[in-house]
């Protein structure tokens, strides 16, 4: 019994996409199941994350946790105050000039470029919310937060940039 040289590629690359799909479920498990790297850190909000993150790069104390704690939430109200007005005049921006560039497009490209846009929105909507819960962004890595290794060196900066 032979079988035809396109029958074998058939089987191959159904085997292959079938291991593919079910890597790819078993992988999206894993990180639900996980919760992913900021998983301890939700509905903490920002106040919570730097709390945490202080405390455990400079292991504060109870007083000194208590004490910081109001002035960590002051300085987040301060930033969110200035924030708001600059997220909406870059709001009106950007919805002023989609406008002109729908205006160019052809229907399908303008109905292409709404979906882009609703992408790209949802997406900023995320990374604004944050896994932590706030507005701030991401986290730097391990170390590089409150006096660990890495910033820039002692000394002068760089100096001004090209003429």
């Amino acid at each position: 019994m032979s079988m035809s040289r396109g029958k074998g590629l058939l089987i191959a690359l159904v085997i292959f996409l079938t291991g593919a799909v079910v890597g790819a479920f078993g992988l999206e498990a894993f990180r639900v199941l996980r919760g992913g790297p900021f998983k301890h850190l939700e509905g903490k909000g920002p106040v919570g994350f730097i709390m945490e993150r202080m405390s455990s790069d400079l292991k504060l104390s109870e007083a000194q946790k208590k004490d910081i704690e109001p002035v960590i939430t002051e300085m987040i109200g301060k930033i969110d105050q200035l924030r708001r007005p600059i997220q909406e005049q870059e709001e009106a921006i950007f919805e002023e000039y989609q406008a002109r560039v729908r205006q160019l497009l052809s229907e399908s490209q303008a109905v292409k470029q709404d979906e882009i846009v609703k992408r790209m929105r949802d997406f900023r909507k995320r990374m604004q919310q944050g896994p932590h819960g706030g507005s701030l962004p991401p986290p730097p890595p391990d170390g590089l937060f409150f006096g660990g290794p890495g910033g820039p060196p002692p000394g002068p900066g760089p100096g001004p940039g090209p003429q």
